[in-house]
C-alpha cells in the first residue's frame, strides 16, 4: 500500500509532502537535515528516557516549499508498543509514493 493511500484514508489533505520520524534523543540539527527545514528552531524534542520511562517518538509531517526549505505542518505522537507502529527504512522520510507492507502489527517502509 502507498503512504498516500493511508493519508487519504485518514482524511488528510495533500498538504503533507513527507513524514519524518522524530525519535527520542533527536537533535535539532539532525531533524533539520532529514526534514529539510534548515531554518527551523525546535523546542520540546523528545528526550532520551530514563531506564524506567518509555520513549516518546513523533511523526513530523512537512510540506516541501519552492526553494530549499520545507515547512513543518503537523506533529503526531507515535503510538507506544508495536501496534500501529511504522518502521522507516534507514530513517528515510516517507513520501506519497513510499510503499508500506504489513509486518505483524506494524507497517514497514520498503526501500
Amino acid at each position: 500500500m502507498l503512504f498516500i493511500d493511508i493519508t487519504h484514508a485518514a482524511g488528510w489533505s495533500d498538504d503533507r509532502t513527507r513524514m519524518v520520524e522524530v525519535s527520542a534523543g533527536t537533535k535539532g540539527a539532525e531533524l533539520n537535515s532529514v526534514a529539510h527545514t534548515t531554518e527551523s528552531c525546535w523546542k520540546g524534542l523528545p528526550p532520551v528516557p530514563d531506564d524506567d520511562e518509555t520513549a516518546v517518538n513523533y511523526f513530523l509531517f512537512v510540506k516541501d516549499e519552492p526553494g530549499v526549505n520545507s515547512r513543518p505542518v503537523q506533529a503526531v505522537q507515535q503510538s507506544s508498543g508495536d501496534i500501529g507502529r511504522i518502521y522507516f527504512h534507514n530513517n528515510e522520510p516517507l513520501t506519497a509514493e513510499s510503499v508500506l507492507i504489513a509486518g505483524g502489527k506494524a507497517l514497514v517502509a520498503q526501500p
